[in-house]
């Protein structure tokens, strides 16, 4: 090591140590409120230059409704954990939708939302940025909605009574979520409502549904078993498809109509029984199924609205007057 060398790394040492001292000086740590709750290895440092810890208050933005109206609308700026919305503004109006946020927020660390009662509905991307949101559970009050968007480890929906009509792509790609309660009154469910939503472990669909839109289902990898509900009469487009860990499908009589694709790519779907109720059957409605697939068919020969390739070129094996109790798993 030549003079100079040595000169260098002596400096070095001296920059990094307390004066008189040889031990190298800790980096300070990041001030935090001293009137919050929790430990500080849980803050989360937001865009506005202050430390969240569990147990901050939340901060929200209220914008009236209407001049004439005593509501408003809000969003939240920032907050940890379970945050409670209140029902009123600090200028008494009534709190009934969540708006769209907009300005600096911190609403990643946010895990689930409380929402009061009168609380309606909220607008497209209301819930943009809610990356650890885990649940919701909407009141009775809510009468509109879109879909959830920016909730990416969302995992528990509950939905109240009173919403009885699920909007298209209401969970598309929520990849998380394995608990849907629906309302009893459930009426219709949208297309790519719960599309591609993966670890989905079952639905119930309420003897009230009257429609299922195409797609609906579509890459639920998780869902293993579906019972259709006699007021419903026709599966849509790929309603079920690539539900990969489908084995139970069970029909009701009032099932008229299969779509294009319905159960496609259902690759553990080895027996269906389909009631006499089943008059049409569409193209490659049960292709690359189990290559074991055995159809149970009420009636005694194929009806005329059944199309050729309604199991594409799978193979099938058909058994005809056929009785729900022959089906071997529905046992």
């Amino acid at each position: 090591m030549n003079h100079y060398t040595r000169i260098s790394l002596s400096l070095l040492l001296l920059s990094s140590c307390h004066p008189g001292d040889s031990t190298p000086q800790a980096p300070q740590s990041s001030p935090s409120s001293s009137s919050a709750e929790g430990n500080e290895e849980d803050a989360v440092w937001t865009e506005d230059s202050r430390w969240l810890l569990p147990g901050s208050e939340p901060s929200f933005s209220f914008t009236p409704l209407s001049e004439d109206e005593d509501e408003c609308s809000f969003f939240v700026k920032r907050g940890y954990g379970q945050v409670n919305v209140p029902s009123f503004s600090p200028d008494g109006r009534r709190v009934t939708r969540m708006s769209r946020p907009h300005g600096g927020i911190n609403v990643s660390q946010i895990t689930e939302l409380v929402f009061p009662e009168g609380f309606r509905g909220y607008d497209y991307s209301a819930f943009y940025g809610y990356q650890n949101l885990l649940r919701i559970r909407f009141p009775e009050s809510v009468e509109f909605s879109g879909p959830l968007i920016g909730c990416p480890n969302l995992t528990e929906v509950y939905l109240p009574e009173s919403y009885t009509n699920v909007c298209d792509e209401f969970l598309r790609r929520c990849g998380n979520v394995r608990t849907v309660h629906l309302s009893s009154k459930t009426e219709s469910i949208g297309s790519s409502a719960f599309e591609d939503c993966a670890k989905l472990l079952r639905i119930d669909l309420p003897d009230t549904l009257q429609s299922v839109g195409s797609l609906a289902f579509r890459g639920c990898a998780s869902l293993t078993s579906v019972e259709l509900p006699k007021s419903l009469t026709e599966v849509y487009t790929a309603t079920f498809a690539r539900c990969t860990s489908l084995v139970d499908v069970q029909l009701s009589e009032g099932i008229q109509k299969l779509g294009t694709q319905a159960f496609f790519g259902c690759t553990r779907l080895s027996q269906v029984f389909l009631p006499s109720s089943v008059q049409e059957i569409s193209s490659e409605c049960f292709m690359d199924c189990s290559k074991d697939l055995t159809l149970y068919c009420e009636t005694k020969e194929r009806p005329e609205g059944w199309a050729e390739d309604f199991c594409g070129d799978s193979p099938v094996k058909i058994v005809w007057g056929a009785k729900r109790s022959d089906v071997p798993s529905y046992h």
